[in-house]
């Protein structure tokens, strides 16, 4: 689960940080008058010490009165992971510094995470990402779908809109019919409206689900399942309002109610432990 969480935040917010440096730093190379064509262009920024810090390619460019059309673009933020986008076409406002890029928009990290849509809007005044599109997310034995995304990367904030699904091996499936909401500065995400959860060790489905980890080793270190809350697991059952599980001492608590079937045998109880 850790892994999933920290690579939804990981991977949208270095996407984007493609956006701001693009839009912010590249008004001035394009500044030839209306109507003008520019073919295999290339422009690159620079840090006060000489480092490259982006690049932008592309085999045209129409600039007109207050929009650059961009096609078959290829931009490049460098640092401590680099991050691609490439995309058949881009528009650039250069009024309000804004950007879209569309058709098979495509955004690969150094460390092996891909992002994959069809549009990818920044909003330069607000500093947001977003797309109405569905979104595919990949790395190593992780995959996370969703329709529609949002990116506040000043917030530390990701959300993915509605109809969710991540996959993670060996076995693991999570999916939820709203939002799934990941906070990586404040170490939690909480995936919304109908969540299931299934692996080796059985299913698990609530209304809202809350996960919570160590900004330092990355692992779970407590989940919470809250309204409508049913856990299976070989011939146990369980049913309860809100469960509570502690990853650091292995207890579950569930309360609201609490029922647990084993075969044919029933216990009910306020708490459980």
């Amino acid at each position: 689960m850790s892994r999933v969480l920290f690579f939804i935040a990981a991977v949208f917010a270095a996407a984007v940080l493609l956006c701001p440096a693009w839009a912010k730093e590249s008004n001035a190379p394009w500044e030839h008058g209306e109507g003008q064509w520019m073919e295999s262009f290339a422009v690159s920024g620079y840090a006060d010490d000489g480092q490259k810090k982006w690049d932008l390619r592309g085999a045209t460019a129409q600039i007109l009165d207050e929009v650059v059309e961009l096609q078959e673009v290829v931009a490049t933020s460098y640092g401590r992971i680099s991050v691609t986008l490439t995309s058949e076409e881009g528009t650039l406002d250069q009024n309000q510094e804004d950007i879209q890029v569309r058709r098979n928009v495509v955004v690969t990290t150094s460390d092996g995470a891909q992002i994959f849509t069809e549009l990818l809007n920044w909003q330069s005044a607000g500093e947001i990402a977003s797309t109405p599109e569905r979104v595919r997310m990949v790395r190593e034995q992780v995959e996370i779908e969703g329709t529609g995304a949002k990116a506040l990367p000043q917030e530390k904030y990701v959300e993915l809109h509605k109809d969710v699904e991540v996959r993670a091996e060996p076995s693991t499936v999570i999916t939820c019919m709203g939002a799934m909401e990941v906070r990586y500065g404040e170490e939690n995400a909480v995936f919304n409206d109908n969540v299931h959860v299934q692996d080796d060790r059985g299913t698990m489905s609530s209304d809202i689900l809350r996960v919570w980890f160590d900004p330092e080793t990355k692992k779970v270190t407590k989940l919470s399942a809250e309204g409508n809350v049913k856990i299976s697991r070989a011939n146990t059952v369980t049913y309860c309002e809100k469960a509570r599980y502690d990853t650091q001492d292995g207890r579950m608590i569930l309360r609201g109610s609490p029922r647990v079937v084993l075969r044919d045998t029933q216990t009910d109880g306020l708490a459980i432990e």
